[in-house]
């Protein structure tokens, strides 16, 4: 029984050292804001969850801006010759929060081409001489910025949202030469992403503390019980 308890207790000892010369274990959360469906012309917010201090210790928090662009085109050629339609458009949303950090811009891009014939009597925007385009959910990468100053890390953390603020401007234009008739509208959508790395809480001392003290206890039981 004494050489078990002992045992036991340099295992206890020896677990309370390797947890105190260990390097920290990291996870990761990540957060999901609201969706803004059409940030043209105007701006919005952007709310994320704040990072829960009972999980861990917050070392860093990236943040990602997203944006979808969608876009119509309609054109006809009203003109006795065939022409081309050149169709662009294009967005840019900008990500901001206080002072805490600045995300310049997502930028979407769209360009084609359209060739028609001459006029076909029809003021359809198809057929041979127009076409109807729908183009969505066109995207490029997000646009992203790593936090890792105290501040900031402050400002993530607690019970409540952090706001931001986004904005979009943009263009959507048709071009072609001739006797034509176009339609062109758009829309972006702003949405983003947080991921909070942290480290996971560490057992206190006072754990291994109460283990040893455990140990001794039922290590003095024993002692009396063999004495008696």
């Amino acid at each position: 029984m004494k050489k078990l308890l002992s045992t036991l207790a340099a295992g206890a000892a020896l677990g309370f050292v390797s947890v105190a010369q260990a390097a920290p274990v990291t996870t990761t959360l990540e957060v999901s804001s609201n969706v803004i469906n059409n940030i043209k012309g105007t701006s919005g917010a952007l709310d994320f969850a704040q990072f829960d201090s009972s999980l861990g210790t917050l070392l860093s928090v990236e943040v990602e801006l997203y944006s979808d662009l969608n876009s119509t085109f309609a054109v006809e050629n009203k003109g006795t010759r065939g022409t081309t339609f050149t169709l662009s458009s294009k967005s840019k949303v900008t990500m901001t929060s206080g002072g805490l950090f600045t995300i310049d811009a997502v930028e979407n891009n769209y360009s084609n081409s359209v060739l028609a014939t001459a006029y076909d009597h029809v003021l359809d925007h198809g057929g041979s001489s127009g076409a109807t385009i729908t183009v969505t959910d066109q995207h490029g990468a997000p646009t992203t910025v790593l936090l890792t100053d105290a501040g900031a890390l402050a400002a993530f953390t607690g019970n409540s949202v952090v706001h931001t603020t986004v904005a979009g401007v943009g263009t959507t234009k048709v071009t072609a030469s001739g006797n034509i008739d176009t339609i062109a509208s758009s829309s972006y959508s702003a949405y983003g992403k947080v991921t909070y790395t942290y480290a996971l809480p560490v057992p206190e001392p006072e754990t291994y503390a109460m283990l040893l003290a455990g140990l001794g206890l039922v290590g003095a039981i024993a002692r009396r019980r063999k004495s008696a």
